[in-house]
């Protein structure tokens, strides 16, 4: 599937959950890759690099950020558990017994 054209991609900085998950199944990113709209999987961030510092995002306000997840269980485990505890500590949110 393709939800975002090659030309645009072309023109961004491209951030992903994770590279390796990325080329297996992001149809944008691949579609893209195949018809030479972009090129070499190496160049795009990982949304891990990003949050440790260890890469940075776009550096102006003109540049295109395009993040693409496929979803990283582990990842999403961990953005749950962090808003969770956001509400707990802020008082918002209703528990709910299941």
């Amino acid at each position: 599937m393709c939800e975002v054209d090659a030309e645009t991609l072309a023109h961004a900085h491209i951030v992903v959950d994770q590279r390796e998950a990325a080329m297996a199944e992001a149809g944008d990113l691949l579609q893209a890759l195949a018809s030479g709209h972009i090129t070499n999987p190496e160049t795009w961030v990982e949304l891990g690099e990003l949050v440790e510092g260890l890469k940075t995002g776009r550096q102006t306000q003109e540049e295109v950020t395009f993040f693409k997840s496929v979803g990283v269980a582990v990842q999403e485990l961990a953005v749950a558990v962090w808003v969770y505890q956001k509400e707990r500590e802020i008082g918002v949110g209703v528990e709910v017994d299941v």
